[in-house]
């Protein structure tokens, strides 16, 4: 199966090349792991290398607060925006009835039926290869059919649409669940699971690949950073520094 790289320096070579075309996976930590800025990353990298149209759905944060945001790793993402390379959707804004002045506006928010005829009807009319999702307990929080149906209709819909998807949930720290609701991993053809630990005063970020349907990978926990440029995925699985200098 043909492989699309993540451009994210590390994470390519633990995925052996990237990740599936066409596929849904599933990234998944606790608050301030990255996958935010995994997500955006991926965007960027296959918009400015790959020559991917993609697109963010924001159900969390404004996407206006998301681009001051990062800003401050180095993503530029109003240029890629002006190109059309990148689309930003908004449904945070609609979930709490504020007025949004983005192109691109969920409808009504976070309204299940609507957000899923939003994705793809802009998925449709621009020709859309990525689309990140951001973040999944946003709409299970809104639904009233149940979280498990509502998880595998949005994972349903994105496997029909000729893209490759990252979908963002949260996982409790220190839960043994990969996910928040212990259903999405079944819905998702890959899971990416990000991970914090404190090492004395010191917090230390490490990835580990559970699982990649049609595609061999690494199966061994990788420390990461994230710095000015996004995230870097260290070469070394039993130590924290490119160098060496540090162990798990």
């Amino acid at each position: 199966m043909e492989k699309i790289p993540t451009g994210i320096e590390g994470l390519d070579r633990v995925l052996y090349g990237g990740i599936p075309s066409g596929s849904v996976v599933l990234i998944s930590g606790s608050s301030g792991t990255g996958k935010t800025i995994l997500g955006t990353q991926f965007l960027i990298r296959g918009a400015e290398e790959q020559r991917e149209r993609g697109m963010f759905v924001s159900l969390d944060e404004r996407p206006s607060n998301l681009r001051e945001d990062f800003k401050d790793i180095g993503f530029e993402i109003e240029s890629l925006e002006k190109k059309d390379d990148l689309i930003m959707l908004d449904a945070a804004s609609p979930k709490v009835g504020l007025v949004s002045d983005e192109e691109y506006v969920a409808r009504f928010g976070l309204e299940v039926d609507s957000l899923l005829n939003d994705i793809s009807r802009i998925h449709n009319e621009k020709d859309v290869d990525r689309i990140v999702i951001d973040s999944l307990p946003l709409i299970a929080f809104r639904t009233e059919e149940g979280v498990g149906t509502t998880i595998y209709r949005l994972m349903s819909l994105l496997n029909e649409l000729d893209s490759t998807a990252l979908v963002i949930t949260e996982r409790e720290e220190g839960s043994a669940k990969i996910s928040r609701y212990g259903v999405e991993q079944y819905a998702a053809r890959g899971v990416i699971l990000l991970n914090t630990r404190m090492v004395g005063n010191e917090m230390r970020r490490n990835l580990l690949i559970k699982k990649i349907r049609g595609g061999d990978h690494d199966r061994r926990r990788y420390p990461f950073e994230i710095s000015k440029g996004g995230i870097e995925v260290y070469p070394y699985p039993d130590v924290y520094s490119k160098r060496g200098q540090k162990t798990f």
